[in-house]
């Protein structure tokens, strides 16, 4: 069974999802969640739960969170569509959107599929807003790039600490790859490892792992009243990056 849900709008986006997850759980208890993000997939593992049951025999309820166009698996997650569909385990595609060509291939084998009602502001031409974006700006250590990334994003309506924690993401990748000898001992997709490692250029030692506990300070400052983290977060890309 294959469901693919679509919208910008994060925040709504996992309450669809976990709404959809929550009725399929009822619907079958003995089903065992999995979700893989851009992070933690890996094409082996997907694979083999396609096949479908695992090595105890447990049937699992798979969510697929954002793997088209966040990960080396874009191109595979489409083309198994219909894998997805005719697996004995259940199957969740949730993307923020997707070009018109993939929502058809996908659609074609999907038993439902949940298009959300857009954010208002949405990125000018229908275009899906990348988070990650910023990500490889500052990896790069782009900072004008990165600002202006903030600010698309800032004004596509996404929340300043949905874009933190995409930063924060990014930061302590930098610092696993830094600190690890490969990707298995990192823990990060083979993908992420190697765009981190390469990245690594640019840093001087320690700056990551600094920049990454900077960044949860900066969001406590906003828990607790101290300053807002949108402004933070601009003045930590203008002055760090």
């Amino acid at each position: 069974m294959l469901t693919l849900i679509i919208g910008n709008d994060r925040a709504s986006l996992l309450a669809r999802r976990e709404k959809v997850a929550a009725a399929l759980l009822k619907k079958n208890p003995s089903l065992v969640r999995k979700i893989f993000d851009a992070d933690t997939a890996r094409r082996e593992e997907i694979e083999m739960l396609i096949a479908g049951a695992d090595l105890f025999g447990e049937q699992s309820l798979v969510v697929l969170d954002r793997l088209i166009g966040e990960s080396d698996m874009s191109e595979n997650i489409i083309a198994l569509a219909k894998s997805f569909k005719d697996s004995s385990n259940t199957f969740i595609i949730v993307e923020d959107s997707l070009p018109a060509a993939d929502l058809k291939k996908i659609s074609k084998y999907a038993d439902e599929v949940i298009e959300l009602e857009s954010k208002k502001n949405p990125p000018a031409g229908g275009e899906r807003f990348n988070t990650f974006a910023l990500t490889d700006a500052v990896a790069a250590r782009d900072k004008k790039l990165a600002w202006q990334i903030y600010r698309q994003a800032r004004e596509a309506g996404i929340e300043t600490r949905e874009i933190g924690g995409v930063l924060f993401w990014g930061l302590k990748s930098l610092a696993l790859a830094a600190s690890e000898k490969d990707a298995l001992s990192s823990g990060l997709n083979p993908f992420v490892y190697r765009k981190a490692k390469a990245a690594l250029k640019n840093w001087k030692p320690g700056e990551p792992i600094a920049f990454a506990n900077e960044l949860i300070t900066l969001t406590m400052n906003e828990i607790q009243g101290l300053a807002p983290l949108d402004l933070s977060l601009e003045k930590f890309i203008l002055e760090k990056i």
